[in-house]
């Protein structure tokens, strides 16, 4: 990518998939929670993007581990490709790059929001991957404070029930799209029906299979994605979006973009 002007910070994406589709999305809907809800200032030009897809080249054991989720695999045959998705957290996080660099990574709560608190796979992102990505960076030398700091660059993109639950927020879009998919076929009743839910999509099971383009505009709507009608549903978006609210290095890092 070519900058105008260069890069004064850096993301990582991680889609859950690890294709290019997804890390589109993955970095739509953030570039638009920066600017909308976290600081209007931030001039998402001065970002450098580093999508996953582009840096595991030499080592496709990477694209292996995101792929499904397949870092959750604790087989004897997986396990080279988790401990290279676990030396790649660390060393994004860990090293000094010159400007701040932050990893963001995203997988699916695959429960309702309700539901969250027997979320599998935040579950074992937080049993199992985050205390081994902790003690590689102690290997670095770094001290316990030093390990917390460089943690908090690492930004979980959670949705409840999946992705599909945020940028179906567009109703009216959604249901644009419906129509020219399955003309002559009413709406889908599940846009209507959470219309009238004050948790958006979040409490609709398995959402994706309900409607009748599942993610085939996701990218369309990831680019309109609603910022403050996803905020107002206090859900899974919400949840995300505080967390970078209230990051004092995220703060600090979109400032630097302003000039």
């Amino acid at each position: 990518m070519t900058y105008l002007a260069p890069p004064t910070m850096a993301i990582v994406l991680i889609g859950e998939d690890g294709s290019k589709a997804s890390e589109a999305v993955l970095e739509s809907v953030i570039k638009r929670t920066f600017v909308h809800c976290v600081d209007t200032n931030t001039q998402t030009h001065r970002i450098e993007i580093r999508p996953l897809r582009d840096q595991n080249l030499g080592d496709p054991k990477l694209a292996s581990a995101v792929c499904a989720n397949s870092w959750k695999d604790r087989s004897r045959d997986a396990r080279s490709d988790v401990i290279s998705f676990i030396r790649y957290l660390a060393t994004n996080l860990g090293q000094d790059f010159g400007i701040p660099r932050f990893v963001f990574m995203h997988f699916d709560g695959d429960r309702q929001w309700s539901q969250r608190a027997s979320c599998e796979n935040l579950k074992k992102f937080l049993d199992d991957v985050l205390p081994k990505v902790a003690h590689l960076l102690k290997e670095k030398g770094l001290n316990d404070d030093a390990v917390a700091i460089r943690l908090a660059r690492l930004k979980l993109v959670v949705p409840f029930y999946s992705m599909e639950s945020w940028l179906y927020t567009s109703r009216a879009e959604c249901i644009g799209y419906c129509r020219s998919t399955c003309p002559g076929v009413a709406d889908c009743p599940t846009f209507f029906d959470a219309a009238q839910s004050p948790n958006g999509f979040d409490e609709v099971d398995a959402i994706k299979g309900v409607v009748c383009f599942g993610s085939r505009f996701n990218l369309e709507l990831a680019n309109i994605f609603p910022v403050a009608d996803a905020y107002d549903h206090n859900c899974s978006y919400a949840d995300f979006a505080n967390q970078l609210i209230g990051c004092t290095q995220l703060a600090g890092a979109l400032k630097t973009t302003w000039a």
